[in-house]
């Protein structure tokens, strides 16, 4: 089915995203990091791309590759709350807790109800 699709999305960055989201689901690792790596190419500069490519590396247990890929993200996106998350998750799986919760730390003080997302990061 891929195949029939791929001339109709090759080239919509943000097509290509979901598809390599999709993938990931079903455990293609390899093939979602050609497609997420294809809708960077055709938008660099996408704070969301590089985030999934951290989180798909993190999850393939290529902490470190995540952890630059997350630093990318947050070059693009200062702040940017999915970037720290994916940072967070690189850090915590590289046992640099300490570094995790320092990053957490300034996105939950005087929060009243911290994003879900990076509690669970904890």
């Amino acid at each position: 089915m891929y195949e029939q699709v791929r001339p109709f999305i090759a080239k919509d960055p943000e097509a290509l995203r979901l598809y390599s989201v999709a993938l990931i689901g079903v455990g293609r690792v390899k093939q979602s990091l050609a497609e997420i790596d294809r809708a960077i190419k055709l938008k660099p500069m996408h704070a969301q791309y590089r985030v999934d490519r951290a989180r798909l590396l993190t999850t393939a247990g290529r902490y470190e590759e995540g952890l630059v890929e997350a630093e990318r993200a947050l070059a693009i996106g200062k702040g940017f709350p999915p970037a720290v998350h994916a940072k967070v998750m690189a850090l915590r799986r590289l046992g640099r807790s300490g570094e995790a919760y320092a990053w957490l730390r300034p996105m939950l003080n005087g929060s009243a109800q911290p994003d879900v997302m990076l509690v669970d990061a904890l």
